[in-house]
């Protein structure tokens, strides 16, 4: 073995002392780790996560509620939707009207519940919402100035002019249009369907009730009734409210749609109203004085209606929403909503009516008013096409369109495959004899064939009384035959 010595050094100052370094074998020292691989992207290059996998609604579990989200004339595509999700049903072997209970929605929304819960059928929601006259909802005046502010072709002159217009009718109404059109249309089909003059979600309960008594008996199966929520905003309370049978049983029903569809300047804000008995007669009489508008201000998509309601497990909900591929991944990376304790509000003329709109929908983006990520694999996006949510002019072929992305949207998404998907045999109709009815009423010149003679296609709430069959039993009596507006 090999000996080691020590050696002597001298120090600076010239004394020799003994060194105390200790000397030990030489050793290689390890080889240097290799460098790390260079990453093939950017952190942030990374793709986004993958949407939840396609379940069928068997998948989902037993589902019992519907929520629709608001979207103003985009949602003509949810008769499109609900085609998909009962095409869905029938391929498990399922009846929707036996399974479905409750239905709820928020403006746009609002409307396509509000035809559920009376008990319309698919072919016949399609062709309802689809002759619906949009542009009848608003004023003559009011529509001009909209279809200027929102039209993108019109130029900075006429929409500065429009602008200038609504001053005068926002000072005095807060709203272009009185929106008694929207409730005029609301309550015809409402007593149509049900020969009820001011129905109230106390009384659409009791006939659900009927309904499903009879569908026990095996006298009924399809088209039953089902309890409807209809959610609003008060702007006076600064709070949201859920219309139901539970806790406003005395509201009538048109009137809470009509408050769910007061979008903010568009439409005068509107009241809540109840049915009572005053001396023995029945009587629609203001709740208060509080002012409602769109319940979409602070929350578009209440999917957490029933889950808060009624303790809904979480697969008993569906929800449709009208969005576009870019907004989805937004909507991913959105939280709950914060609850807060209402303030009453004075709101006594235009500028207290825009700072309380504002504050509104300030406070419902900086809480980032939206659902956990859960809520993505019980929701049915919807691809809106690009639909300006103020085009109330909307032609035939645009409307159809919206059904077509409806029904192909919901029917991908329970993953029906392509013996389904692109394969919409719903398709909105012009009526010929309503056509021909409104030429002789106005003297106008006959019309080409669905159109009326510049381009467009002429559009009405009234359609035929020709029953027209469901999708997967009964059959429906078209609602809207007396319901005409002009």
């Amino acid at each position: 073995m090999k000996k080691f010595t020590k050696h002597k050094t001298k120090s600076c100052n010239n004394n020799e002392q003994t060194s105390p370094t200790v000397l030990s074998p030489r050793s290689t020292p390890p080889p240097r780790p290799p460098p790390p691989n260079p990453m093939p992207v950017l952190p942030q290059e990374l793709p986004p996560p993958s949407p939840p996998a396609i379940r069928t609604v068997l998948e989902l579990g037993p589902v019992k509620n519907l929520v629709f989200q608001g979207g103003s004339v985009k949602g003509t595509a949810y008769g499109g939707a609900v085609g998909g999700l009962h095409a869905a049903f029938a391929k498990n072997g399922m009846n929707f009207d036996a399974q479905i209970e409750n239905v709820a929605g928020t403006s746009a929304g609002a409307i396509t519940a509000l035809a559920l819960s009376l008990g319309t059928g698919v072919a016949e929601l399609v062709d309802t919402i689809g002759n619906t006259d949009f542009k009848s909802f608003l004023d003559t005046k009011a529509y001009e100035i909209v279809s200027n502010i929102s039209n993108d072709s019109s130029s900075l002159p006429a929409k500065t002019s429009a602008a200038m217009n609504t001053l005068p009718l926002l000072n005095s109404s807060f709203g272009l249009a009185s929106g008694q059109n929207i409730l005029d249309y609301l309550e015809a089909f409402v007593k149509l369907k049900t020969d009820i003059n001011f129905l109230t979600f106390g009384e659409l309960h009791t006939l659900v009730e009927e309904d499903r008594k009879l569908m026990k008996e095996g006298l009924r199966r399809s088209n039953l009734r089902k309890d409807l929520y209809v959610v609003a905003y008060n702007l006076t309370l600064d709070t949201p409210l859920v219309f139901n049978y539970k806790d406003t049983p005395d509201s009538v029903i048109s009137d809470a749609v009509r408050c769910s569809m007061s979008i903010p300047y568009v439409f005068i804000p509107h009241k809540n109203f109840v049915k009572k008995d005053v001396d023995g007669d029945l009587v629609r009489i203001e709740a208060s004085e509080d002012l409602w508008i769109d319940g979409g201000i602070t929350d578009n998509y209440p999917i957490w209606v029933f889950d808060k309601l009624l303790k809904a497990p979480y697969a008993a909900t569906v929800g449709f929403y009208l969005v576009s591929s870019e907004e989805k991944r937004e909507i991913e990376q959105r939280g709950p909503i914060p609850s807060h304790s209402p303030d009453r509000r004075e709101i006594k003329n235009i500028l207290d009516y825009t700072k309380a709109v504002i504050e509104t929908v300030i406070s419902s983006q900086q809480t980032s008013a939206h659902k956990q990520g859960k809520d993505i694999e019980r929701t049915v996006y919807i691809d809106h096409l690009g639909t300006n949510m103020m085009n109330f002019g909307m032609t035939i072929e645009e409307k159809n369109n919206l059904v077509r992305s409806g029904w192909d949207c919901a029917c991908d998404r329970f993953g029906l495959g392509n013996e389904y998907v692109g394969q919409c045999k719903l398709e909105i109709k012009i009526k010929e004899e309503v056509v021909e009815k409104k030429k002789r009423k106005k003297g106008e010149m006959k019309l080409p064939e669905g159109g009326n003679g510049d381009g467009e296609s002429k559009e009405t709430v009234e359609s035929s009384g020709t029953p027209s069959p469901d999708l997967d039993a009964g059959t429906d009596t078209a609602p809207m035959q007396k319901c005409v507006i002009v």
